[in-house]
């Protein structure tokens, strides 16, 4: 992709890799915007995803307003919006919501806020699928928070598979 959004985020990534698998973090964009590929979902859905990782955590988001990191990149602020919707709505249903029968894992009301989640869950799915399933001390929450996901997306099974075989 040769966007101004992978620029900025692959040059916060760097080469730098997950602490536990070692697999490079630009993997997690690649592996989306070939998910949102296939999907067909719109330019700006594939933009925008590149942005998430950045504004995701308030962490990160205090560094890319304290660094103006987002303006070296003449980014659109409509891509900037796009990022902070999807921003709100997965970080409203966490894996640690998992037990609090008081939330639920909710669409946004922006089909390209969906096509985004769709791709994320599916992407870190297949990560968790590969490296951390039944190894991790949280797997069987971590595995219902992907499905309650699922499900909140109307995604059934065999979509996730077929997704999930595209990018492995």
């Amino acid at each position: 992709m040769n966007s101004q959004c992978y620029l900025a985020i692959s040059n916060h990534y760097g080469d730098r890799v997950a602490k536990r698998t070692q697999v490079p973090l630009m993997n997690h964009i690649n592996e989306g915007l070939e998910i949102l590929r296939f999907m067909g979902s719109d330019f700006s859905a594939m933009e925008a995803y590149c942005l998430h990782p950045l504004v995701q955590d308030k962490t990160d988001l205090k560094v890319a307003i304290d660094h103006n990191t987002l303006d070296q990149y003449d980014i659109k602020s409509s891509l900037i919006l796009i990022a902070m919707e999807y921003r709100q709505v997965a970080n409203y249903y966490l894996s640690s919501d998992v037990c609090d029968n008081a939330k639920n894992a909710t669409p946004s009301y922006f089909d390209v806020v969906n096509d985004m989640l769709i791709a994320d869950k599916i992407q870190n799915y297949k990560d968790f699928m590969k490296h951390h399933f039944e190894s991790h001390p949280n797997y069987l929450r971590l595995y219902t928070y992907f499905h309650q996901w699922f499900q909140a997306l109307d995604l059934d099974k065999q979509y996730v598979d077929e997704m999930v075989e595209i990018i492995s």
